[in-house]
């Protein structure tokens, strides 16, 4: 099984576009019921959870309940930490990002897998992209994006970090993993999670050089 740092970059697409494919709607605040882990700023929904469940299988790809819930955990929380660190996306700079990933959709377009899910969902290329790039959940991509490139940069600057690499791309470079980790762990706990099932706060550890959710233990 993939480990969760190498389902990152597919996780990001199937978060953006689950939410707007599958037909899932935000629940309010006070409906307890469907939240499933709440913080400062964070609420993660059972039908976030199960829409990028959904969203794997269309790209015959597998997601457990806990990587799927752990991944959205991360991606809101990283989320609110690059907004709390001033960080945001122009109108400009985002149809910059736009036009920049459309250059290299002719390989995903072309990929049978990617075919085959189009074919699934009566989609064409063109109207799966147009929904991605006009989402919400794509414009906190690019925040996030801008967020860890800044680190990245100073982190290059100050010598702790020797190369450059895609933000989201962890695989390649296990120095700048292990700093995009610290991120990850320090944004879950700014945010003060909660699990509504039983009542705990949630968080990240590294064990077995992998990831994983957790909850505090203890009354």
């Amino acid at each position: 099984m993939d480990t969760l740092r190498k389902l990152i970059p597919l996780l990001l697409l199937l978060i953006s576009s689950a939410f707007f494919l599958s037909g899932s709607i935000r629940v309010k605040p006070e409906d307890m019921s469907e939240i499933m882990y709440k913080g400062r700023n964070v609420v993660i929904t059972q039908a976030d959870i199960d829409a990028s469940i959904k969203e794997a299988e269309y790209f015959e790809s597998k997601l457990s309940y806990e990587e799927a819930a752990t991944a959205l955990i991360i991606y809101e929380a990283l989320y609110q930490k690059a907004m709390k660190a001033g960080f945001s996306v122009t109108d400009e700079e985002l149809g910059e990002r736009i036009e920049q990933e459309k250059e290299h959709l002719d390989g995903i377009n072309t990929d049978e897998k990617f075919k085959r899910m189009l074919a699934n969902r009566g989609m064409t290329s063109e109207e799966y992209w147009e929904a991605y790039f006009s989402d919400r959940k794509y414009h906190r991509n690019a925040v996030i994006n801008k967020y860890l490139a800044d680190y990245q940069a100073k982190l290059i600057a100050e010598n702790k970090l020797m190369s450059k690499t895609a933000p989201f791309n962890t695989s390649t470079n296990t120095d700048w993993q292990g700093f995009v980790d610290e991120l990850r762990i320090e944004a879950v706990e700014e945010e003060e999670i909660i699990s509504t099932q039983s009542g705990k706060r949630v968080y990240l550890e590294l064990w077995n050089d992998e990831l994983v959710l957790k909850e505090e233990t203890g009354v």
